[in-house]
C-alpha cells in the first residue's frame, strides 16, 4: 500500500489522504512495509534503518495491472514512508527475482532480517500473512523477491 501525508517535506505538500496503492512523493513511488500504521510497520521500518533488513517480498495479487502500474526494476528508487506516509528513507533496488514459493532461497529469506529460523519458518510467517490479505499461496505461486540498499535516511 503506497499513500502520502500532509505536512510539508522536503518543501513539498502532499495531500492527507490514502488516494492509491502507487501514490508518488518527488516523483517517486512510496514503500510501505507491513500494514499501514501497523506494529508491522514500524518495526519493519526499524529493522531498514538500522541496517538489519536489506530484503522484502510481495505476491502479485493484480494491483499493478489493475493501476497500470510497471512492476519495480533494479535500480528504481522509493521512498520508505512511516506509518503517517512521512518519507524516512530513499531505498534503491539492487536486485528484483521472481521466484516460486518453494524455491525463495534462505539468502533471501535471511536478507529480510526479522529473524526467521529457516526458510520453512519464512515460509509459514509469509504464508499467514499474505492469507489475511485474501491471497492463497502455493508451492508455485511467484513471490518477488526485492533486495534493496538504503541511499539516504531523513533527519527528524
Amino acid at each position: 500500500m503506497h499513500f502520502t501525508y500532509s505536512p510539508p517535506v522536503l518543501g513539498i505538500r502532499l495531500e492527507s489522504r490514502i488516494k492509491c496503492m502507487f501514490d508518488r512523493i518527488e516523483g517517486l513511488r512510496t514503500l510501505v512495509l507491513g500494514e499501514p500504521g501497523s506494529d508491522l510497520q514500524r518495526r519493519l521500518n526499524h529493522l531498514v534503518l538500522s541496517g538489519k533488513k536489506t530484503g522484502t517480498s510481495s505476491v502479485d495479487d493484480g494491483e499493478y495491472s489493475s493501476e497500470k502500474e510497471p512492476f519495480e526494476t533494479v535500480g528504481e528508487r522509493e521512498w520508505l514512508v512511516d506509518e503517517l506516509g512521512q518519507p524516512i528513507a530513499l531505498i534503491e533496488y539492487t536486485a528484483i527475482e521472481w521466484v516460486p514459493f518453494k524455491d525463495v532461497s534462505w539468502d533471501f529469506v535471511a536478507s529480510e532480517g526479522e529473524g526467521f529460523t529457516s526458510v520453512e519458518d519464512w515460509q509459514e510467517s509469509h504464508r499467514s500473512f499474505w492469507s489475511e490479505c485474501g491471497i492463497q499461496v502455493k508451492p508455485d505461486t511467484e513471490v518477488i523477491c526485492y533486495s534493496f540498499r538504503v541511499l539516504d535516511v531523513i533527519a527528524r
